[in-house]
């Protein structure tokens, strides 16, 4: 067991509803194992809900230095083309100088990251890295109820990217896991909304004016999309696939393509494929085995210019494009084709044979290891859930912390 007083404050940033809530939950469970948390935020209206429950927390402001940005047109794609260049710039190095300046007054012993590489975790990571400050990745692992936490990152910046030989250290029993499989796969017969859409559309932040405002008069960086217009458009979007849908799946033999958001992390760093060359590499596999191809968009996927391109690929080779529930598309289907989404995972979960076109460790996972993983490597703790955080599991979280 890891030795609580070796550390004291843990950093984690919240840019939005569902990470405040995140960091809301293990800032109040921190002190029963002698911890407590400090808090960065961009956002006006988060600072000032963090301050009214009594939680240390810090407002970063908009800066202009001269840290360099690496992986800028990366980061561009991960903000959908919505921040420019310049912004994107400005918000990496008011995130980047801003922890500087903290770490001048604070002594942090643990920073908690989400992801590690998007718009606001990327500086954050490159701060405790070049500081060489203990640190821990989170991620959602689309598993109900469960996170995935890594020492090193998540996907393939994770330790078990590198090294898969380490899920031989967490047990599992045949029983458990068919027990396991059995209630999973109930859960994911249901036509349910994946929770992060759900979430996303469903709860909005009342006080969006004030970040708004502030954004404006520049006294923080840009770090979203506050046009308007355009969240409405996005909006409508979302549900302009359907016009062109088909939810018939009977009597056919098909390859299935789940597609996956444009600007996701792991789409971005972790793969020389895209959703266009995805359904292309996806149809001439599907050709050479006589299956036809159905394809499903992410439900989150609003790109419009990349509609554009899935619809006219669609009437030039004829595949069905379809919205129909992914967990009946995938046990229905003969193979699965994934760039590295977690319906991969789910594929190899139901026995499905599983190409994937991009870096992920669900790639070498063997039958062990699956077991292992699911049971446990990853960490009992829901991230959408209101309820108090096991200190159980999130002593587990802390096992895993990297040293610098």
């Amino acid at each position: 067991m890891i030795n609580h007083k070796e550390f004291k404050f843990v950093l984690l940033l919240a840019n939005s509803n569902l990470e405040y809530n995140f960091a809301l939950r293990l800032s109040e469970a921190f002190p029963q194992i002698g911890y407590t948390s400090i808090v960065l935020t961009l956002k006006p209206s988060l600072y000032i809900k963090l301050k009214r429950k009594g939680i240390r927390s810090y407002l970063i402001r908009k800066l202009k230095a001269d840290t360099s940005v690496p992986d800028l047109n990366k980061l561009i794609r991960i903000s959908n083309n919505l921040l420019s260049k310049e912004e994107i710039a400005t918000l990496y190095v008011s995130i980047f100088d801003h922890m500087q300046q903290m770490l001048d007054k604070n002594v942090i012993d643990i920073i908690f990251i989400l992801n590690g590489q998007g718009l606001t975790s990327a500086p954050l990571s490159a701060v405790a890295k070049e500081n060489k400050i203990p640190r821990v990745y989170f991620e959602l692992a689309n598993i109900p109820g469960k996170l995935f936490v890594d020492p090193t990152g998540v996907n393939a910046s994770s330790s078990l990217y590198e090294n898969i030989d380490l899920l031989k250290e967490y047990k599992s029993s045949e029983s458990q896991y068919l027990e396991w499989k059995e209630n999973y796969s109930k859960y994911k017969s249901k036509n349910f909304i994946i929770p992060q859409v759900d979430k996303l559309y469903k709860k909005n932040n009342l006080l969006f004016i004030l970040d708004y405002l502030s954004c404006k008069a520049l006294i923080t960086p840009v770090s979203g999309d506050y046009t308007l217009v355009r969240k409405f458009f996005n909006k409508f979007r979302q549900n302009y696939y359907h016009r062109y849908s088909s939810n018939n799946i009977q009597n056919k033999k098909y390859l299935f393509l789940p597609l996956q958001v444009e600007n996701d992390t792991q789409l971005v760093f972790n793969s020389d494929v895209n959703n266009i060359d995805a359904i292309k590499i996806s149809f001439d596999l599907a050709t050479q085995k006589e299956l036809g191809l159905f394809v499903k968009p992410h439900p989150a996927s609003s790109n419009k210019k990349e509609i554009e391109k899935i619809l006219s690929l669609q009437r030039k080779l004829n595949f069905t494009l379809t919205n129909k529930n992914t967990f009946d598309l995938l046990i229905n289907s003969e193979e699965v084709v994934t760039i590295n989404s977690s319906v991969g995972l789910d594929g190899l979960i139901f026995g499905k044979d599983v190409t994937f076109l991009g870096k992920s460790f669900y790639s070498i996972l063997n039958k062990e290891y699956l077991k292992n993983y699911l049971l446990s490597y990853l960490i009992n703790i829901d991230y959408f859930s209101n309820e108090e955080i096991d200190i159980r599991e999130l002593e587990k979280v802390f096992e895993r912390v990297t040293k610098g």
